[in-house]
Order: C-alpha cells, then structure tokens, then sequence
C-alpha cells in the first residue's frame, strides 16, 4: 500500500513539465516526508480491505434494476463526499501552489516549494482516499457503487469531463504500474482513455452481466433495458472516451438524480477529478 503514495509523487508531473520525483531526490527531509505520504496510503489501504472484503471489486457491483439510483444511497454518496472535502480542498491548494511555482519563480527556493507542494499532493491523495473509504464502510456502500454513482451524476448529469484534472490531465501517474492513471496524449490503448481506462473496463464490466441476466423469459420493460444497455456499449466501444448515459440518460435516472444536482455539484473539484476513484494499493 505505501508504494501505491510513493508512485503517486514518481510519476506526477504537474504543470510545465514540473517532475516531483527529481527534487525528491535532494535534501535530508526527503524521507520524512515520503514517510507522511507512505503512512496516508497505509491507512487508505486498511479502509480499502474491508470494503473489497466486504462488496468485492469495483467491477463486482450489480448495477440497480434499470440502473436508478435510490434516494438513500444518493445520500450516502453525498455523505461520502462530504467527508472528503478537506482532503480535496488540499489536493486542489496544492497543486495550484505547483502551478504558482512554475509561473513566477526560478532557482532552488522554487524547486524546494515544488517539492513541498508535491509532497502535500501525494499526502491528501492519500489521505482523500482513507477519508473516503472510511466513510464508505461507514455508510455502507463499496467502492464499485460509489463509482457507478460518481461516474453517473459527474460525467453523465452534470457534464463534466473524465478528463478533468492538472493541466487537462497531461502527464499524471497514478497506481503501482502506472495502469490505473496515464493521462498523456499518447500511450493510450483500447482499453479506455487516460484516468477513465480503468473505470470504463469496470462500468463494461457492469453493464454487460446486467445485460447478460436479462434472459428471453424477462418481461418487454426488462428487454427494452437490455437494448438500452447493448446500445450505452455500442457507444463505449465507439467512443472510448464516453460515458455510459452520457447522450440520453433514461428519464427515471435523471429524475432521481436531478434533485441533487446541486449539492452534487458541490462537491466536485475539477482538478482533483483523476485522483477520487483512485484505488489505495494497485
């Protein structure tokens, strides 16, 4: 769990090409503060044990029946993400800190600041995903409904982009072999686009058995879902940047979601999108 924190500092470069891991390397401090982002990851880790032990993987999840989300487990998300939002809130100061850094200072009091700001990057993602596993024990939810939630109120109501995140996503790593997040223009593969790649293998994943336990004994509303479904992952399959529900979300799911536009909203930080549904150890 404490090498998934120490990768996040590795492989995240973020704005003008700032690469933590080389100012890393300098000053005796270093190893204290990677102890800080190594102990977040650990905690994250723990919390997520329970959770995969208790719901399974993310993929695991069986989708609601025609994929409407009820009003109490859309309070349990927002609960969720309310108790994330310090953490968040950090992430996002840190990385404008970085940013500040690369558009106004030069020299080695601008490396050390970078290093900082980085250092305090990798610590609130670490502490971000404790906050939010802990919570989602508490509440009762895994980790594979809280991401069909995110995705489907996010990306799907509310419009934003899976992309979102430092520099539009450009040139982020996160996750022991780097598989989880690799946002870059190039390097991509068929299997989705940057921080949604594994995400969309998991929303598939879903999707498909509920398609696959709608037999031809169902009744003409479960058959008309199957196509809907069949249809959402045509278009993933057309698209790889596209989110199930994204053109034409059903009218049940959109009612039960719309009265929480607001407060769903809320809670989202466009920089710190390619960091929420991180796993804790990869």
């Amino acid at each position: 769990m404490a090498k998934t924190g120490q990768k996040v500092l590795v492989g995240c470069g973020i704005g003008c090409g700032v690469i933590i891991v080389a100012g890393l390397l300098v000053g005796g401090g270093v190893g204290l503060l990677l102890k800080d982002v190594a102990s977040s990851f650990k905690q994250a880790g723990k919390t997520e044990e329970i959770l995969v032990e208790r719901y399974g993987a993310a993929d695991d999840y069986e989708l609601p029946a025609f994929g409407v989300v009820t009003a109490d487990r859309i309070e349990a998300f927002l609960t969720v993400r309310e108790a994330t939002t310090e953490a968040r809130t950090g992430i996002a100061t840190a990385i404008a800190r970085i940013e500040d850094e690369d558009n106004h200072s030069k020299g080695v009091r601008a490396i050390v600041n970078k290093i900082k700001a980085g250092v305090g990057v990798g610590t609130d993602i670490g502490r971000l995903l404790e906050a939010r596993n802990r919570t989602l024990v508490d509440v009762g939810m895994g980790i594979g409904e809280y991401t069909y939630i995110y995705c489907l109120a996010y990306y799907a109501l509310l419009d934003h982009s899976p992309a979102d995140g430092p520099d539009g996503g450009a040139d982020i790593q996160i996750g022991g072999r780097g598989t989880f997040i690799t946002v870059s223009e190039e390097g991509d593969d068929d299997d989705g686009q940057g921080g949604y790649r594994q995400v969309r293998r998991d929303l598939r994943r879903m999707l498909r058995r509920q398609a696959q336990g709608i037999g031809e004994e169902a009744t003409a509303d479960e058959k008309a879902w199957r196509a809907r479904i069949e249809t959402e992952l045509e278009r993933m399959s057309d698209d790889r940047s596209y989110v199930p529900w994204q053109i034409d979300m059903p009218e049940p799911m959109a009612n039960a979601l719309g009265p929480y536009a607001d407060r769903l909203d809320a809670t989202y930080v466009p920089m710190v999108n390619l960091f929420e549904l991180v796993p804790a150890d990869d």
